[in-house]
């Protein structure tokens, strides 16, 4: 199943938004260890500003989730290409 962009972006800022729920105490920790301003990943779940995969990738690293697991479980299907991600960000 192939969602729309924007659809599946959502989908990506709402797991995001959860994961940052959980490590709420950590969430300077993880902007400061993406070397971005405090409010970062807020302005993205919030739909703001977009940001690059490779931030993406390394803000879900840094919360302790396992990418594969997290496309999988934001997107409702298993993700095998990275251009894919690519495409939808």
């Amino acid at each position: 199943m192939v969602m729309k962009s924007g659809v599946a972006q959502e989908h990506i800022r709402s797991a995001l938004r959860a994961e940052l729920q959980r490590n709420f105490g950590r969430i300077g920790e993880i902007e400061q260890g993406l070397g971005r301003a405090e409010g970062y990943l807020g302005k993205f779940c919030r739909g703001e500003i977009s940001i690059p995969m490779d931030v993406l990738l390394k803000s879900i690293e840094l919360l302790g989730a396992d990418p594969g697991q997290f496309f999988c479980q934001a997107l409702g299907t298993p993700v095998e290409s990275s251009a894919y991600l690519r495409e939808l960000m």
